[in-house]
């Protein structure tokens, strides 16, 4: 009795990993199941699946295992060089935020999180003018790297590590535009625009052969 036993062949491993670590023999052969371990970096988790292509061909998922950061493919799957990508997941933190306004909101969340980029509109109340500038507290501790530009603070999500307090006043008041639409009248002084609650005053002359209207 002959008791054949197939040829054994070897093939390539290559790994693809972003954000995690892959470790395993960089071989595989025909004679045994190969096995590859994931291991998360710092601020990240495991992905709940991973890709396999053998041979230029992605594996189905049923084709192997993946569980536990093990990657286990099949002996009979192994027909050619193998590359395993891997994505790790980012934790997302989430964070308190608190606005203190006078005269002023906010349409900012009272959360945030180092996954999505923050931001937040300052409305003024009736009569007032955006804020010029705001101030933010990151962790309990004075924190500047922000944009703030036309009344819309933007904090970048990589940037956010702690609990945010925003502070923001105005108490210049907002000007209005004047328009007039004269017919027979010309006006000699006043201004064209007005700040909120302060009292105007603009003094117009009848044109020649003109009289002086009823109401204006």
């Amino acid at each position: 009795t002959y008791d054949w036993t197939p040829p054994v062949t070897e093939y390539n491993v290559t790994f693809k990993p972003t954000n995690v670590n892959i470790s395993g023999d960089a071989k595989a052969n025909t004679g045994e199941d190969y096995t590859a371990t994931l291991t998360a970096v710092t601020g990240y988790s495991l992905p709940t699946s991973v890709t396999v292509t053998v041979g230029g061909t992605t594996l189905a998922a049923s084709a192997y295992t993946y569980s536990g950061g093990k990657v286990t493919i099949p002996k009979a799957k192994i027909t050619g060089n193998i590359v395993i990508t891997a994505v790790g997941v980012k934790n997302i933190t989430e964070y308190d935020v608190t606005f203190n306004g006078t005269n002023v909101t906010s349409t900012g969340a009272d959360k945030a999180n180092d996954g999505a980029d923050y931001v937040a509109t300052m409305v003024p109340d009736a009569g007032y003018k955006v804020p010029s500038s705001v101030t933010v507290t990151m962790g309990g501790n004075p924190f500047a790297d922000y944009t703030y530009a036309d009344g819309v603070l933007t904090i970048k999500a990589d940037k956010i590590t702690g609990d945010i307090v925003i502070t923001a006043s105005t108490n210049e008041a907002a000007d209005y535009n004047i328009e007039f639409d004269l017919v027979g009248v010309v006006k000699n002084k006043g201004n064209e625009t007005s700040s909120h609650g302060q009292p105007y005053s603009s003094t117009l002359a009848l044109a020649p052969s003109f009289i002086p209207p009823v109401e204006v």
